[in-house]
């Protein structure tokens, strides 16, 4: 089944109620390219994988296609997957690499500067204060290096433990950690000189 197919044939279940099936069941299931498998995975793991992309992409215009590529990346390689106690860390592995590899393909270091529309049109009139804030924070993440900035999303915006963050960018735990305080140092560098950034220091500072 090519990449378009794949997607149309997730598209068409997602809205349908399912059966809660265990692990084992929905990896069978995903294999077998069954309804009810794609269904139970999206009520599963689609929140995760949308906030998961948006996190570390922040506010981008491809944003839908990137969570539609996890997706297709997802059913392609659910065969790999050894062991099924580990679907969840696999699932956000494959989200990670997924956006890796987007960010390594934009040769041009602009385009890893977010787009803020969605997040403008969304929230100016609710919170304009919040806006720029997001705003400010993922350009300041953009001029991080790609494999540190996702780090830095995956440690400090989405509180994963270092091996969580060791198994998504399939790194050594002490790699990991190696970047993770890389990641950090280079993030607080840059905030320190923002007034209006410079409070979120203190939020990151209890993590390790």
């Amino acid at each position: 089944m090519n990449q378009k197919g794949v997607k149309n044939e997730l598209a068409d279940v997602i809205d349908l109620p399912g059966p809660a099936l265990s692990n084992q069941e929905l990896v069978r299931g995903l294999i077998r390219r069954e309804t009810y498998a794609a269904r139970q995975f999206h009520q599963r793991f689609g929140a995760r994988i949308d906030r998961l992309v948006w996190r570390l992409l922040g506010a981008d215009t491809e944003h839908h296609d990137l969570v539609h590529q996890v997706y297709v990346n997802i059913l392609s390689s659910i065969r790999s997957l050894r062991k099924i106690e580990s679907l969840s860390d696999w699932v956000n592995s494959v989200t990670f690499r997924t956006v890796r590899k987007e960010l390594r393909n934009r040769k041009v270091r602009r385009l890893m500067v977010p787009s803020t529309d969605h997040v403008d049109a969304a929230e100016d009139n609710a919170n304009p204060q919040k806006a720029v804030y997001i705003r400010r924070f993922y350009a300041v993440l953009a001029q991080l290096e790609v494999e540190d900035r996702m780090i830095f999303v995956l440690r400090y915006l989405e509180g994963h433990s270092l091996e969580e963050v060791a198994a998504a960018g399939q790194y050594s735990l002490s790699t990991a950690k190696r970047r993770i305080k890389r990641a950090k140092e280079e993030f607080e560098s840059r905030v320190i000189t923002d007034p209006i950034l410079v409070s979120v220091l203190k939020s990151f500072s209890h993590v390790h």
